[in-house]
């Protein structure tokens, strides 16, 4: 019997290394998967802070969902900017969560620095400079301690908070399946259990009705996403910075968009304080969805959906700021 028993232990063993040796030889060299980068991106990126929850670690250099992610000196996906701004010059303070990171775009392809060079082909001897401050899974509250612990720093004129449907989620750690992480392949088997447990509805609620969710006006992240939606145009106020709210689509479905609920009610936090907004969903409602992914199964805007991004951007500005 014991005999019988070890043979078991030891195939199941052997299984298991075939299965995970498999998975890391097909998700390195063969096709991407969003929950393996998403795992690589809180072990080799992100660092804890007492504050944020989490930050970017300073000087970082990741091949991530197939595009280098560098980080400077102070953790931001961009140049090294000095906190003094130069002499007939103009900043912009991007906030925003994996979006204006840019999860799996190209840094030139970056909405804030396409942005940028857009600003800086004006005939106006003005240097323009866009700072990305985008960390993945930050939600509102997040955005707001870095506008006022660090942004703040870089004195911007102008401040574009970028939007996305789950900014009104609770913060929690997320290096979700850190009791998992030495094991791609139990990582990829937890995010297909996971899926699965959405589409069939069996304890988990799919992705469109999650959304929604958050928005419940009985829901404590929606309270907390309104008081912290406001924290920043009060302060952009107080300090006279120029503020856009940017409203970015979620890119599942476009032509018949489920969120507009939602979206009215992130416009109407903008009109109440009197800041002007702009929503994206205009700029690619006529889009194949697909074709704006990061890759098949990770719905981020990809480097065309940036791209779209920053001319609308830049136009919108352009019309509506003197700037």
């Amino acid at each position: 019997m014991l005999k019988k028993l070890s043979y078991i232990l030891i195939s199941f063993i052997l299984l298991f290394l075939f299965c995970e040796i498999s998975i890391r030889l097909l998700f390195n060299f063969v096709i991407l998967d969003f929950d393996i980068e998403m795992l690589e991106y809180a072990d080799k990126v992100k660092i804890n802070d007492p504050v944020l929850g989490h930050k970017h670690r300073p000087n970082a250099n990741e091949k991530l969902m197939g595009v280098e992610l560098r980080t400077n000196s102070r953790g931001l996906r961009d140049y090294e900017y000095p906190y003094a701004k130069a002499p007939n010059s103009k900043r912009i303070l991007a906030l925003g969560d994996s979006l204006t990171l840019g999860w799996g775009v190209k840094f030139e392809n970056l909405y804030s620095k396409l942005l940028e060079k857009k600003l800086n082909e004006r005939k106006n001897n003005i240097r323009y400079e866009v700072i990305n401050t985008g960390v993945g899974n930050y939600n509102t509250k997040q955005e707001y301690l870095v506008l006022k612990n660090e942004g703040i720093k870089y004195a911007p004129d102008m401040i574009i908070l970028f939007w996305f449907i789950n900014d009104a989620e609770i913060y929690k750690n997320m290096n979700v399946n850190k009791y998992l992480s030495w094991s791609k392949f139990l990582v990829f088997c937890w995010g297909r259990f996971d899926k699965i447990l959405r589409m069939t509805g069996a304890g988990k609620t799919d992705y469109a009705n999650y959304y929604k969710d958050l928005y419940s006006d009985n829901f404590q992240g929606y309270k907390e996403f309104k008081e912290n939606m406001n924290n920043i145009c009060l302060y952009a106020n107080e300090k006279k910075i120029k503020l856009l709210i940017v409203l970015c689509p979620e890119l599942h479905s476009l032509k018949n968009y489920p969120f507009t609920e939602v979206h009215k009610k992130v416009i109407t936090i903008a009109e109440n304080n009197n800041i002007k907004f702009f929503d994206l969903l205009s700029s690619v409602k006529n889009e194949e969805p697909r074709s704006l992914w990061v890759n098949y199964n990770d719905a981020h805007p990809n480097d065309k959906a940036n791209i779209i991004y920053a001319d609308s951007i830049y136009k919108f500005i352009s019309e509506n700021f003197d700037f």
